[in-house]
């Protein structure tokens, strides 16, 4: 399953730390880790400015 949660920052400046924050749940029938993409898009430009794969730790297990 893939979701999209985005948000806006109005602008980054060099040497200024952002700490957005966003609630990730993922939850898989075979108890595996995977990663997330994070993409730092611009409006008016294409291609992301930046592109990160996130590793995320061992899930939980769904019950079914």
């Amino acid at each position: 399953m893939t979701s999209t949660n985005q948000f806006q920052i109005p602008i980054l400046i060099p040497d200024v730390s952002v700490h957005p924050e966003s609630l990730v749940d993922f939850i898989s029938e075979l108890g595996i880790a995977d990663d997330i993409q994070v993409l730092v898009l611009h409006k008016q430009q294409p291609a992301p400015c930046l592109s990160v794969l996130v590793k995320m730790p061992i899930s939980e297990i769904a019950a079914v």
